[in-house]
C-alpha cells in the first residue's frame, strides 16, 4: 500500500512521503529561474532546480483505485481506500490523507485440480507436498502465480514439451463459504491433442558450421545420432559434445536436461552460437517423438592478445613488462585451448642494495605454453554434477632471469591446475 499511495513531495527526506527538508533549495532555484530565457538561467534551472510536485500530477483518485486493487490481490476483497485533500495556510500548498479499510481477510479453503490429462494429474498428485498453496493460507495472487509456475515446470520436466503456464486458469468461489475462497485450477478446454501427452526424443541431428552461412556437405551416421559438417573432415570429436548432451534418443523430454545441455555446450568456449530446435517426427496424431537438431557454429579459431604492465616495488625497483600471446581454440579436435605467450620485463634501481651509488638493472624474458581441456583428469570426480563445464589446465613455463650479472638461472617447470 505504501508503494501504491506514497508520493515524494518537494524536498523529501530519504524518499519519505511525509517528512520534508526545511530548506527547499531545488524549489527556490526553480521558482527563481524557470522563466529566465538566458543561457545561465536555463543552466541553473536544469542543474540545481526541481520542478514542484502538483496535485494534478499525484492524481489521488487513481492511486486510491490502485490501492483497492492491491488489497484485492492480497485477499482483502472488501477493502476500501478513500482520500481527502487538506489545504494548508498557504493556499498554494496542500496535503493528501488516505484512509484504508482492510475489511475481512479471505483465506483458501480448498484447491482442486480439474481437467488435466491422466499423466499430468498423476504428476500433480505425486507432488502435492511441494504445493505453494495450502488450506488456511491468505488469498494471494503471487502465491497463485507461483503454483502455476510450479505446475508448468513440473510438466515440462516430465515430457510435456508444449505445455505453457497460460494453458491453465483459476476459478475462485467466495460465496459458498463466507470469508473463504474455494479454488479450482482447471486445464483449458479444446486444446490441441499434442499438448495432452508426453513427448520423447526421436532422431538427433548435430550440425557443425564454421560460420552461420556454411553449407553442410558431409554427414556421418552413428547409431543414435547423425553429424553434419561443412568441412572435409569432422572438425571435432563427437564425445566432446555427447558427454555434455543430456538429451538422447528415446529419452523422455525434460526442460531441465535441455537447460543443462545448453549450458554445458555453450560454456565450452569453442562455439560462438549454440541452438537447440525441436520438431515432431511426423504429423500423425499418434506421434510422440521430437526430432532434435543441435546447431553449433564454431568461434574464431585464433585469438591474439597483448598485455602491458608497470611494476613498482618498495625496494625502489621499477620497470615495464610486455606479454604477447595467442590462443588456438579446439586445438586437437577435443575442445582444447592451446595458449602460447612470450613475456619480457625490465627493471632498474638507482640505489645499490649495499648503500653505494650505482645503477642496478635486470631483465627477464620467457614463455608459457598451456593446454586447457574441457574435462577433469580426476576419475573419482567423474560423477560429480557441475553447473559449468569443468576443465584441467596443464602449463609449462620457461624463464631466463638476469640480475646485473650477479647471477643467472634457468627455470623450467610444469604445473597442473584443476579449475572448478
Amino acid at each position: 500500500m505504501e508503494a501504491a499511495l506514497a508520493t515524494e513531495p518537494n524536498g523529501a527526506l530519504l524518499g519519505s512521503s511525509y517528512y520534508r527538508s526545511p530548506f527547499q533549495f531545488g524549489l527556490w532555484v526553480w521558482n527563481a529561474f524557470s522563466k529566465d530565457s538566458t543561457a545561465f538561467g536555463k543552466w541553473m534551472c536544469s542543474s540545481f532546480g526541481k520542478e514542484p510536485v502538483l496535485m494534478s500530477w499525484v492524481n489521488p483518485a487513481l492511486r486510491a483505485s490502485v490501492g483497492k486493487a492491491v488489497l484485492g490481490a492480497h485477499g482483502y476483497f472488501n477493502g476500501k481506500v478513500k482520500y481527502e485533500e487538506y489545504t494548508l495556510s498557504n493556499p498554494k500548498k496542500a496535503k493528501i490523507g488516505y484512509t484504508v479499510d482492510l475489511g475481512h481477510l479471505y483465506t483458501i479453503d480448498t484447491l482442486s485440480y480439474e481437467g488435466f490429462p491422466y499423466e499430468g494429474d498423476s504428476l500433480i498428485k505425486s507432488t502435492m507436498s511441494q504445493s505453494v498453496i495450502h488450506k488456511g493460507d491468505a488469498f494471494d495472487v503471487n502465491n497463485l502465480e507461483a503454483e502455476r509456475t510450479r505446475i508448468s515446470t513440473l510438466f515440462r520436466d516430465n515430457g510435456f514439451f508444449y505445455y505453457q503456464p497460460n494453458y491453465s486458469s483459476y476459478i475462485a468461489d467466495t460465496i459458498t463459504e463466507p470469508g473463504k475462497v474455494l479454488m479450482k485450477f482447471k486445464f483449458a478446454d479444446n486444446l490441441n491433442e499434442k499438448l495432452k501427452h508426453k513427448w520423447y526424443i526421436g532422431k538427433l541431428n548435430i550440425q557443425l558450421r564454421r560460420n552461420i552461412m556454411d553449407s553442410l556437405i558431409n554427414c556421418v551416421h552413428r547409431r543414435h545420432f547423425n553429424v553434419w559438417y561443412s568441412t572435409k573432415s569432422q572438425p571435432i570429436r563427437m564425445r566432446v559434445i555427447m558427454r555434455n548432451q543430456k538429451l538422447s534418443s528415446g529419452q523422455l523430454y525434460s526442460y531441465d536436461a535441455y537447460q543443462q545441455s545448453y549450458n554445458n555446450i555453450s560454456t565450452q568456449g569453442i562455439f560462438s552460437q549454440v541452438d537447440f530446435s525441436f520438431a515432431p517426427h511426423d504429423s500423425t496424431p499418434q506421434c510422440d517423438s521430437l526430432d532434435l537438431t543441435l546447431n553449433c557454429v564454431f568461434d574464431k579459431p585464433y585469438q591474439f592478445y597483448v598485455e602491458t604492465n608497470a611494476k613498482g616495488k618498495t625496494t625502489g625497483r621499477m620497470g615495464p613488462e610486455l606479454v604477447l600471446g595467442f590462443t588456438k581454440l579446439n586445438a586437437f579436435r577435443g575442445g582444447e585451448k592451446l595458449d602460447v605467450n612470450m613475456h619480457g620485463s625490465y627493471e632498474w634501481q638507482t640505489n645499490h642494495p649495499s648503500g653505494s651509488n650505482g645503477n642496478l638493472n635486470s631483465y627477464e624474458y620467457g614463455g608459457d605454453i598451456s593446454v586447457e581441456m574441457p574435462r577433469l583428469l580426476l576419475p573419482f570426480l567423474c560423477h560429480h554434477r557441475f553447473y559449468t563445464v569443468p576443465s584441467t589446465v596443464i602449463k609449462a613455463t620457461s624463464n631466463v632471469i638476469n640480475r646485473a650479472d650477479y647471477f643467472k638461472r634457468h627455470i623450467v617447470s610444469g604445473e597442473l591446475t584443476y579449475n572448478f
